[in-house]
């Protein structure tokens, strides 16, 4: 009697626990990335990703790729007494990804004539950085810093929103299928990478994955970068070498031109 009363109870549980292993089920994102590493060769140009998955139905799907942190030391600039531009001081910024990139669907990409979308009042944003950056300087608003810091960053490919990248797919009224291509710059260092879908529903992240893929540098700029790090010297007497060498092209070249200009 007492053997199945408690088999009889095993089984109420395991009812209870199936719908809440089905709806967790439900929510997997099941990401998948190609290619999975990205190889820097001298004829780099940039590179293509190309993600996709499943989200719930209902919500927006947000891929978006940040490079590992660094610090950056930069100069100031500005008119000494209004006539000469100059240094004027230095800016250490910290606490910042090499690389951010944000690739939107079309229905979350900003409007001014309409409301915030929900990622941006989640601080996932370009804008979500400047709250954990690290900056240092003297007499001048961090906030302005930090916009041309970004300004800089934008202005080589490293950082970055992308609206209507990602496109859905079949929705089976629980899930729906996507897929996006990340376009990626050609000034990508090498290092690893996280690359981040979120799920953004009624003003939230419900869920989320996250995949790394790694870039290298192989050949040519492999050795240069080995040369720099592990032989400094030899590799600033090359440069200089080369600098020369340069030089002199040049000038033989248009010497027959009324000289280099």
């Amino acid at each position: 009697m007492k053997t199945t009363i408690l088999t009889l109870a095993l089984l109420f549980l395991v009812g209870l626990a199936e719908p809440l292993y089905s709806a967790e089920a439900a929510i997997h994102l099941g990401v998948s990335l190609h290619p999975s590493h990205i190889q820097i060769g001298a004829d780099f140009n940039g590179a293509q990703i190309a993600v996709t998955g499943r989200v719930p139905s209902g919500a927006s799907a947000l891929v978006r790729l940040t490079g590992p942190p660094e610090d950056r030391h930069l100069k100031q600039k500005g008119r000494a007494l209004g006539v000469l531009w100059m240094n004027l001081g230095s800016v250490e910024i910290s606490n910042v990804p090499s690389v951010f990139l944000l690739y939107l669907p079309k229905a979350d990409a900003p409007s001014p004539a309409k409301r915030p979308p929900a990622w941006q009042s989640l601080g996932l944003g370009l804008k979500g950085l400047a709250a954990k950056a690290a900056i240092v300087a003297a007499d001048t608003d961090q906030a302005t810093i930090f916009n041309e810091f970004v300004k800089l960053k934008e202005k080589s490919g490293l950082y970055g929103v992308m609206p209507n990248v990602v496109h859905y797919g079949p929705d089976d009224g629980i899930q729906k299928t996507f897929q996006a291509t990340l376009a990626l710059p050609a000034a990508l260092p090498q290092g690893d990478y996280h690359i981040a879908v979120l799920a953004i529903q009624d003003g939230a992240v419900s869920t989320s994955a996250i995949q790394t893929i790694d870039a290298r540098e192989t050949g040519m700029p492999a050795w240069i970068s080995a040369m720099a790090f592990n032989h400094g010297t030899l590799y600033g007497v090359l440069a200089v070498v080369v600098a020369v060498i340069a030089g002199l092209t040049t000038g033989i070249l248009f010497k027959d031109k009324g000289g280099a200009h």
